[in-house]
């Protein structure tokens, strides 16, 4: 009896298929979880930065900011367009102080706001959302009662920590009379020029009354 051990091709595919199967199958179900991750973040930056283009320096849009090199991080275009208007949005930051902007705040802050607006748009693109410039620029709501609590917030975080470091003071009104409160400064000053010998106490003294004149010897008792 002869017998065939000849491998045909179906019969290996169905091995490999058998043995393989799996492991493809588990790694296209991480590969799609992968994706959908990277996606879901990519719309959470967006959404981010969308929800506080009003307040340039809230810590949520700084950490939105630091992590789209990540996030973005790839070969496809839209990605390399998102990295490139990110860079040039630090770069513009990295040079506010510079002689360029150091005299023109106004024109620096019109150039912050038009790279933010770029980077946003390639964003957009990325997760499925195209607004238009405009809307991007000017269709936000900024409250003027937001704008004086976030102005008294700064001002009173600078002042303490102007009082904690020893480069302020806290400001007292005792309610002193201002008459009495220049009385008291002039008789200070005068106390010290007299302590310094640079002035004379002025002193009178009542005149002394005349006194009776003396009898004569033969006449006392």
């Amino acid at each position: 009896m002869v017998l065939d051990t000849s491998v045909r091709v179906t019969d290996l595919a169905i091995v490999l298929a058998t043995f393989l199967g799996p492991f493809f199958g588990v790694w296209a179900q991480g590969e799609l979880e992968r994706r959908r991750g990277r996606t879901k973040e990519q719309q959470r930056i967006f959404n981010v930065l969308m929800a506080t283009r009003a307040t340039s320096v809230s810590p949520a849009r700084v950490e939105a900011l630091n992590g789209i090199p990540i996030v973005f991080y790839g070969d496809k275009q839209e990605d390399k367009a998102v990295i490139q208007a990110w860079r040039d949005l630090l770069h513009h930051f990295d040079r506010a102080s510079s002689q360029e902007w150091l005299n023109q705040p106004d024109a620096w802050e019109s150039r912050r706001k038009d790279l933010e607006i770029a980077m946003l748009r390639r964003i957009g693109a990325c997760v499925g959302y195209d607004f238009p410039e405009l809307d991007l620029k000017t269709f936000h709501y900024f409250p003027t009662a937001l704008v004086d609590r976030i102005s008294d917030e700064e001002k009173i975080r600078r002042g303490m920590a102007g009082l904690f470091t020893g480069k302020g003071r806290l400001p007292l009104d005792l309610g002193v009379n201002p008459v009495v409160a220049g009385d008291h400064a002039s008789m200070l000053h005068s106390l010290a020029r007299i302590l310094a010998d640079k002035e004379r106490l002025p002193i009178e003294l009542p005149p002394t009354p005349p006194q009776p004149p003396a009898a004569p010897a033969g006449q006392r008792r």
